[in-house]
């Protein structure tokens, strides 16, 4: 059974009585050759237990992507379900055609002949502070801070550009370590002086750990980047690129209305 793809979607008002989203005369320009997807749900991968990002409460996904990803899905008539991966298990999932998508990651260039990435409305940008053990707390100054130290960091996430010269040139180690999770692991075994976290995720860690007085963060943003959703290639979607591109600008509609807002304080402390 086929289904087409609705693009009766209704207008909305951005803030201050502006329409952002684009006429269904412009998006019938776009996309004017019909296309379909399969009456079967889309797979989207997200990682296991990165709230406030995308976890599970019990068979039910949960987290702010996994939302926003839901009311997308909702506004384009798609039906999507989600299976939650370590990170390290995502890409490989990908790279057999095992999911349709994935609900956040980072650009990664090499990757592009096997995504059609939704980039020209990031789902996130991200902030990473630098965390270490209170009884050796480090007053993180500048990259000579860290001169003679370890520092864990978590796989997928770039050396903050501040620091690769210094690491370069090995005033300080880089130990690389698969989540936050386990680079809270290695700090309280002492196996590193410090770690570099995404901010809201280890601060959520932290506090469903208790250890928000034990593990404390250098209060800086030591580096950003981007995560983006995408569409897989590989894995039976007509015309993803097409697909990715209305997922940029139902984005950048749920920004416009106040959705990314709403759904964002459900999960944030402001």
């Amino acid at each position: 059974m086929i289904r087409p793809l609705l693009f009766a979607m209704p207008m909305r008002a951005a803030a201050r009585g502006r329409v952002f989203f684009p006429t269904l005369i412009v998006l019938a320009a776009l996309f004017f050759q019909p296309w379909a997807v399969s009456a079967e749900p889309l797979l989207f991968l997200a990682e296991a237990g990165y709230a406030p990002y995308s976890f599970a409460n019990g068979e039910q996904p949960r987290g702010i992507d996994c939302e926003i990803v839901q009311e997308l899905a909702r506004r384009l008539d798609l039906d999507v379900n989600f299976k939650f991966l370590p990170r390290a298990r995502m890409l490989d999932e990908l790279r057999q055609g095992r999911a349709q998508g994935v609900v956040a990651l980072g650009y990664i260039p090499e990757l592009s002949p096997l995504l059609a990435y939704a980039r020209k409305q990031p789902l996130r940008v991200n902030q990473y502070d630098l965390f270490s053990h209170g009884a050796d707390r480090l007053n993180y100054q500048s990259p000579l801070s860290l001169t003679g130290k370890t520092i864990a960091l978590p796989q997928g996430v770039p050396l903050p550009e501040e620091l690769q010269r210094s690491a370069s040139e090995e005033q300080f180690k880089v130990l690389r370590a698969p989540t936050e999770a386990d680079c809270i692991r290695l700090l309280l075994m002492r196996q590193v002086d410090a770690f570099v976290g995404q901010a809201e995720a280890t601060f959520n860690l932290l506090g469903k750990m208790g250890m928000t007085s034990t593990i404390i963060a250098a209060g800086t943003t030591i580096a950003r980047d981007t995560s983006y959703l995408a569409v897989a290639r590989n894995a039976g979607v007509n015309k993803p690129e097409a697909l990715a591109r209305l997922m940029e600008l139902v984005l950048a509609e749920m920004l416009a209305d106040g959705t990314y807002r709403e759904i964002q304080r459900r999960y944030l402390v402001q």
